[in-house]
């Protein structure tokens, strides 16, 4: 994550808001973007060493995973 500068940023296409306008959620390329609403709280509170697990449900990454299977 350090050598892509992953982030969590808050960002104006994360909230609700923009999408019951008819917009698109935007690309964080990797990042987690939050609604800016509860980004600067959400990274006070994490910011001293949290560890985010992020998954999304594919069957080819949860057969292969060493961190799920061991």
């Amino acid at each position: 994550a350090r050598r892509r500068a992953i982030v969590i940023h808050g960002a104006d296409y994360c909230d609700p808001s923009w999408v019951e306008h008819g917009r698109r959620l935007g690309r964080s390329f990797g990042c987690p973007a939050v609604p800016r609403a509860v980004s600067r709280r959400l990274i006070d509170l994490i910011k001293d060493g949290t560890l985010l697990f992020i998954y999304a449900d594919d069957t080819d990454y949860s057969r292969r995973s060493t961190i799920l299977m061991g």
